[in-house]
């Protein structure tokens, strides 16, 4: 028995299946899911935008495959955009849109890391400095110094007094020629490579038979010697009775009087229980020479040889750190080659954008905010390969996140108090960092092949966004970036540099997968997208960037282009909608305003208002075209401008033409209006030069053109007339396409009582559609149907209408083997789709 159905498809929040994935019809995700999405864009809400257009900014430097980006970013309207190729940087301006450039040139850095290295640097920043560390362990950590608004430089992080490794005792004793200065040290077994030239040696003294502690009211000669805990003081003058004081030296440089001046003794500071040199140079295994920068802990006849000495633990020897953040006011490395687990705090507040503080305190006194040593203590090793300050400090590693906490909530971290704590168990990839995204860590995991989420908001296991979708990752992803607003989209590319989009709204009941494929070619194949980044730009919404490479005119060229807002019917005009590639904005809309004043028959009088004095010889013989509607979008906005043919002019303020075409007068004469000169060539688009190209005019479609000498020359479509224009986009042509999946008609619920038979008719939902097909999907020609056909009235030149109203298409009867549906559209003009509603024949 037939009977007939309605299978609705409420929205796209389930994003792009994968093909493992299109026989679950019993999961929560199947009914908001499509089988293809290829650039659009799902909302939160679980609409389908087709993605934006991509605007041309200029030409990235052509140095290789794998350019980065990194962001600068001081504050949300001071966004520098850092353009990473091979030994090289250069910088884009966040507000300009444009390479910062010094005396008329790009401002370039020469960099140490090659394009192989890009993947492996680790960012982080405080104000005018980005410091950048290295998870290969043979890069030093390297703080980008922004000098001025158009000058970098690269220099050096050097940590001082730190960090060390444990201390070797009983396997070498070490003796020196001097306690400051330069000095010969010479170890008693092989001890030295000379690779530790520019390592720290930390010498610790434990006994000081010929000093004594200082005490009150002591008898004390100049030049005698005392201490008091830690610190050791020299006596500089005495006054009679010779005697100390009752305030104990505590400074720690300069000279301080113990009691009163005229009484008691001026001690001078002279060291500490520890001495410190860094080696400058290599003679053998059992000798070095050192500056001493501490003076060695020797005193008296006390013999110049300790048995427990420390080495650096970052150097040539052992590796440098992994990665690096700032957390509780502290500059944190962690990791080296030889002790990749190792986390490395240094002193509160004792940080610049070259040094950082890493004195971890005395064997027998630790203050709180001394440098902080601590291991991950797993019982395999787990390499540290990220840092991020998450509600604590959070550590990606080889063995899944790890938090490093104080005791307790509500405590700092200290060298006594810093825990680790296992967060997850599921291993991080060392090649791509994590993101924040809204109340959630989002990671990738070891092979690149799996997005994990940890929500900071629930106690929920962590999962993999990419287990029903994951042919997105093309074999492993090789970076993204989140877009926060106003879309909450987490952009990536894949190994191939194809570009996905994930739609992250958990709450919304969104996660939407999507493929975007950037329009071009590249020789035979899709366009290479280097890298994506995401940052707010001049408007304060996030800006997704990308360095993309394309052939054009026959050439590989690299871009750098961002990608522009989606369609929104409620703020926007058709013209406004960006969807085309590598694309170029142009509005020829003036800021001055006219008066018109009937003539009578159809000759019109146009006065410039304000004392403008706008017309030129040249205004004879073209159109203006004339409109009451404003700047910005009014549901009361005139459908099409009033067209003037200028035939005379009286004065540069004062013109006279002819009526083209009719309007009633009531929308022109004797109004205030805006004006344009519209134009039948689109010039200065050498970037796209031998390209075919599709043009946005005023809303409707014109194209295709090819590009010569940087110009195209606009015809109507399907005839030899120029075709004028004033505002819109051009750039090269994208497919957009929506596939459902296969109606199962409740198959999925239990034992199936109806069999889906042949697919009659679609009801489309759309958001604001001026352009796209609908089709079955089974393989037949001649079946496209217009979502939003132009009238065959519509005046000529006028913008396409924005469809907003559901709509029914009957479909022919013929039987559909794949119950599916398609929607697709290579128009430059929006398509945005709330969802659809198959009318179905069924059996049984």
């Amino acid at each position: 028995m037939a009977g007939r159905a309605r299978l609705i498809q409420t929205n796209m929040g389930g994003g792009e299946l994968s093909v493992a994935a299109r026989a679950r019809p019993d999961t929560d995700i199947y009914s908001g899911a499509l089988e293809r999405i290829l650039n659009y864009l799902v909302r939160p809400s679980g609409a389908a935008d087709r993605r934006p257009g991509s605007v041309y900014l200029g030409e990235a430097r052509n140095n290789g495959t794998g350019k980065r980006w990194f962001i600068f970013r001081k504050a949300v309207n001071d966004i520098v955009r850092i353009e990473a190729g091979n030994l090289r940087f250069r910088f884009w301006s966040g507000t300009t849109r444009a390479l910062i450039e010094a005396s008329g040139s790009p401002v370039e850095l020469v960099t140490p890391w090659t394009l192989e290295d890009l993947p492996g640097l680790r960012t982080w920043q405080s104000g005018d400095v980005l410091w950048f560390a290295h998870t290969g362990h043979a890069h030093k950590t390297w703080a980008l110094k922004r000098t001025a608004s158009n000058a970098f430089e690269l220099a050096e992080l050097v940590p001082e007094e730190g960090p060390f490794k444990d201390y070797v005792a009983g396997v070498a004793t070490l003796s020196f020629t001097a306690v400051t200065g330069s000095v010969t040290i010479t170890a008693d077994a092989p001890s030295f490579s000379s690779d530790d030239v520019g390592a720290l040696i930390r010498v610790e003294a434990l006994t000081q038979p010929d000093v004594s502690s200082w005490a009150f009211d002591q008898k004390t000669v100049v030049g005698e010697f005392c201490r008091n805990g830690n610190r050791f003081y020299e006596c500089t003058d005495t006054n009679d009775p010779f005697k100390t004081g009752n305030y104990p030296p505590v400074h720690e440089s300069g000279v301080a009087w113990d009691g009163n001046q005229d009484d008691n003794v001026q001690w001078s500071f002279s060291g500490y229980s520890y001495g410190l040199a860094r080696i400058t140079a290599y003679a053998s295994s059992t000798s070095v020479t050192a500056t001493v920068l501490r003076r060695l802990p020797f005193y008296g006849s006390a013999t110049k040889s300790s048995d427990y000495w420390q080495m650096s633990a970052l150097s040539e020897t052992e590796g440098w750190p992994a990665c690096g953040t700032i957390v509780e006011d502290r500059v944190a490395l962690f990791g080296s080659a030889t002790d990749p687990d190792r986390c490395f705090l240094g002193r509160t507040n004792r940080y610049t954008p070259e040094t950082v503080d890493m004195r971890p305190g005395f064997l027998t006194e630790t203050l709180d905010d001394d440098a902080v040593r601590r291991s991950l203590n797993e019982g395999q090793t787990a390499y540290i390969v990220w840092a991020l300050v998450m509600d604590g400090l959070l550590l990606g590693t080889t063995l899944g996140v790890r938090s490093l906490v104080g005791p307790s909530a509500d405590e700092a971290l200290t060298p006594a108090g810093a825990v680790p704590r296992t967060v997850t168990e599921i291993p991080c990839s060392v090649n791509l960092p994590p993101l924040k995204a809204d109340n959630a860590l989002i990671y990738a995991a070891l092979g690149d092949e799996e997005l994990i989420e940890v929500s900071r908001i629930s106690d929920s296991v962590p999962r993999n966004l990419l287990e029903m979708a994951d042919h997105m990752a093309g074999g492993g992803l090789r970076s993204y970036c989140w877009q926060g607003r106003p879309r909450r989209v987490l952009w990536a590319v894949d190994r191939l540099g194809r570009l996905v989009s994930l739609t992250y709204s958990p709450e919304n009941g969104t996660i939407a997968w999507a493929r975007h494929r950037l329009g071009g070619v590249l020789g035979r194949k899709q366009p290479y997208v280097d890298d994506v980044c995401s940052a707010p730009g001049p408007d304060g919404r996030d800006e997704v960037w990308l360095m993309v490479a394309r052939s054009i005119d026959g050439a590989v060229v690299r871009s750098v282009e961002y990608l522009e807002r989606p369609f929104d019917p409620d703020t926007m005009r058709p013209e406004d909608a960006c969807c085309l590639d590598m694309a170029a904005y142009f509005d020829l809309w003036e800021t001055y305003r006219v008066m018109a004043i009937d003539l009578g028959g159809g000759s019109v009088q146009l006065t410039a208002q304000d004392g403008e004095t706008p017309f030129v010889d040249g205004d004879i013989g073209r159109e203006f075209w004339l409109t009451q509607n404003g700047e910005d979008l009014d549901e009361d906005d005139l459908p099409s401008p009033v067209k003037v043919s200028i035939d005379a002019k009286t004065s540069s303020s004062i013109v006279t033409g002819t009526l083209v075409g009719t309007y009633p007068s009531d929308t022109w004469s004797g109004k205030s209006l805006r004006v344009a000169r519209p134009t039948r060539t689109l010039s200065g688009l050498d970037w796209l030069e031998g390209e075919e190209v599709w043009v946005n005019a005023d809303g409707r479609k014109l194209g295709p053109f090819t590009v010569s000498g940087g110009n195209v020359g606009l015809k109507h479509p399907g005839g030899d007339d120029d075709a004028w224009c004033a505002r819109g986009w051009v750039g090269l042509s994208m497919r957009s396409f929506l596939r459902s999946l296969p109606v199962n008609g409740g198959e999925g619920l239990g034992t199936a009582r109806t069999a889906v038979g042949k697919v009659t008719g679609i009801g489309v939902l759309p958001v604001g559609v001026c352009d796209g097909v609908v089709r079955r999907a089974d393989g037949m020609e001649g079946r496209d149907v217009m979502l939003n056909p132009r009238k065959a009235t519509a005046p000529m030149g006028t913008s396409t209408p924005v469809l907003t109203d559901d709509s029914y298409i009957p479909l022919d009867t013929g039987f559909d083997r794949t119950r599916q549906i398609e929607i697709e559209t290579s128009s430059p003009l929006p398509c945005s789709i709330a969802g659809f509603m198959l009318k179905v024949e069924s059996y049984g």
